[in-house]
């Protein structure tokens, strides 16, 4: 039987890592409100420890959204988020949790400066608009569909109008 070599790591277990990655960033909790529900209990320190003790004892699941805005990350960089050549990604996903981080990068491709953005950076961008359209309980695309049916700049137009 072959044995896997340890540097190979699943999706699913990429997923968890970087999960375990942002439960365990020392930063105010309430970064991650649009990552996980009910983020509001693990706020503040109590007798059983703190928020980031309890959020990765707890271990609560992403929303639909955040996990497959994670996923996309994943899938593209792989372990080099935790090897240093992507690492900056999962700082800032630590630092603003993954639905933030996805409207910070769409929003920053989208600039009219972004022409010299990288092609990953505008790969991400693409599957996170996708990813808000399928989950608009974000309010993201339809912030842009609104924007675009009032005649005001709205970024990219939104892939489906009708939608």
């Amino acid at each position: 039987m072959e044995v896997p070599s340890p540097s190979i790591c699943s999706k699913d277990a990429l997923i968890e890592r970087v999960r375990m990655a942002l439960f365990s960033t020392r930063l105010p909790v309430s970064r991650l409100a649009f990552d996980i529900d009910q983020v509001k209990g693990y706020s503040s320190f109590t007798c059983t420890g703190s928020p980031w003790a309890r959020l990765l004892r707890d271990m609560p699941p992403f929303t639909p959204a955040a996990h497959a805005i994670v996923a996309a990350i994943v899938r593209q960089h792989g372990e080099d988020l935790f090897n240093g050549r992507a690492g900056h990604l999962l700082s800032e996903l630590g630092r603003v949790g993954p639905v933030r981080f996805a409207h910070c990068l769409i929003a920053a491709v989208d600039t009219p400066y972004a022409y010299d953005a990288r092609s990953d950076f505008i790969h991400l961008a693409g599957e996170f608009e996708a990813i808000f359209e399928q989950y608009p309980a974000t309010g993201f695309f339809h912030a842009r569909l609104f924007l675009a049916n009032l005649g005001l700049p709205s970024g990219r137009s939104p892939s489906r109008a009708g939608h």
